[in-house]
C-alpha cells in the first residue's frame, strides 16, 4: 500500500532526499519545514503517516503531536530525533507515536519502520 506521508523537519536537503526516495518507492509525499507549516497541512488534509522531526525552532515536534491529539488526527506517527533520552519514549507512549527513528537514520531503517505499519 502506498502511504501518504508528512515529512516534517527544519533540514532541507534532508527534506529534499527523504521526498526524493520515498516518491520513488511509490509513496505520496508532502514535506513541511517547520511545525507551524505541519500544523497547516495536518488541518487542510489527511495524511496515513507523520514522520515528525522533534527539535525544530520556533513551533517544534512536540506542539505538532499536541495540535494533532487535541484535534483528534491520528495518523501513524514516528518522532525523528538524535535525543535518546526516556523522555522521548515518553512522548512516543504519551502521544501514541509508533516509534522513533534515531536521527540519523538510513533508509533501511525508514523502510523497515513503514513496511512495519504495513503489516500492522
Amino acid at each position: 500500500m502506498a502511504y501518504s506521508i508528512l515529512f516534517v523537519d527544519d533540514e532541507a536537503p534532508l527534506r529534499e532526499l527523504i521526498h526524493a526516495y520515498l516518491s520513488a518507492e511509490g509513496y505520496e509525499v508532502t514535506t513541511a519545514e517547520d511545525g507551524s507549516q505541519a500544523i497547516a497541512l495536518l488541518g487542510e488534509r489527511s495524511f496515513d503517516v507523520v514522520l515528525l522531526d522533534l527539535h525544530m525552532p520556533n513551533v517544534d515536534g512536540l506542539d505538532v503531536l499536541r495540535f494533532m491529539k487535541n484535534h483528534n488526527i491520528v495518523p501513524r506517527t514516528f518522532i525523528m530525533s538524535g535525543d535518546d533520552r526516556p523522555f522521548v519514549i515518553t512522548l512516543c507512549d504519551r502521544f501514541g507515536v509508533e516509534g522513533h527513528l534515531p536521527k540519523p537514520f538510513d533508509f533501511d531503517d525508514l523502510s523497515a519502520a513503514l513496511k512495519q505499519i504495513s503489516v500492522a
